[in-house]
Order: structure tokens, then C-alpha cells, then sequence
């Protein structure tokens, strides 16, 4: 046992220890309200304190829990945003290869490269819808 937790012999000169009241927020001189005097040797007494005990290790894994699936959230959150990103510029990038396409059809000019920025622009605009609703595989 430590200096801290031992009770002082009778004579003897207690050490100048500063205790420290408070860590994380629980009480260090008190466990589940009672004082290391009354918990010791007492049944009753230890067994609130193992209650106490299985009260914070239930609260601390549903918190545990609850972190796990907010961590699972936001990497979706992230995944789901790069995807909708890359679908936007892909659709932009098709949407002006169809607008050249249609004034290079409607002009004097060869028809061929309108044409083949028609088919670049749709298969864009295709893999860019694709990227935006495309869901994660679980």
C-alpha cells in the first residue's frame, strides 16, 4: 500500500501529502460515497462499491460503443463526400465537352469531332452520376 492509502500509526508523524480530491472527475478520497475506513471490513460496504464499480464499466464501453459508431459515421461521412466530389468535376468536365460538341455538330465544320466530344462528354457525365450514387459495400 502507499503512504497515501495507509492510515497513520498512532505517534507517528503523518508526511505533508497534498491529496489530490479529483481525477476525472471522480472523488479519490471516496468510492461510491464511502471513505476507505468504512469500506474496509465491511461486506455491505465493498459490495457497493463493486456495484459502483460495474456502473462506470458499463457506462464506459456503451461510451466506447457510442464512439466507435460516431468514428464509423464520420469515415462514411468523409468516403461519401471525396466520391460526390470526383462525380461533380467528372459531370462538369462532360457537361462541357457535350456544350463544344453541339457547336462544333451545329457548325460548317467536320463532324467527327463533335462527334467524339459527344461520346467523351456522355461517358463523363455517366462515370460522374456513377461516383455520386454509387453506396459503400458493407
Amino acid at each position: 500500500m502507499s503512504q497515501e492509502n495507509s492510515t497513520p500509526r498512532p505517534g507517528a508523524a503523518a508526511s505533508p501529502v497534498v491529496p489530490r480530491n479529483n481525477f476525472l472527475g471522480f472523488s479519490t478520497e471516496e468510492l461510491a460515497g464511502l471513505s476507505v475506513q468504512e469500506i474496509v471490513g465491511n461486506e455491505p460496504a465493498v459490495k457497493m462499491v463493486m456495484h459502483y464499480y460495474r456502473q462506470l464499466s458499463e457506462e464506459n464501453a456503451a461510451l466506447k460503443n457510442d464512439l466507435n459508431t460516431a468514428t464509423t459515421y464520420v469515415s462514411g461521412y468523409e468516403l461519401k463526400r471525396a466520391d460526390v466530389s470526383v462525380g461533380a468535376g467528372l459531370q462538369f468536365v462532360g457537361s462541357l465537352f457535350i456544350a463544344f460538341a453541339v457547336n462544333i455538330l451545329t457548325g460548317d465544320g467536320k463532324p467527327a469531332p463533335g462527334y467524339l466530344l459527344l461520346v467523351a462528354g456522355i461517358v463523363g457525365q455517366a462515370i460522374g452520376l456513377y461516383f455520386s450514387l454509387r453506396r459503400e459495400k458493407k
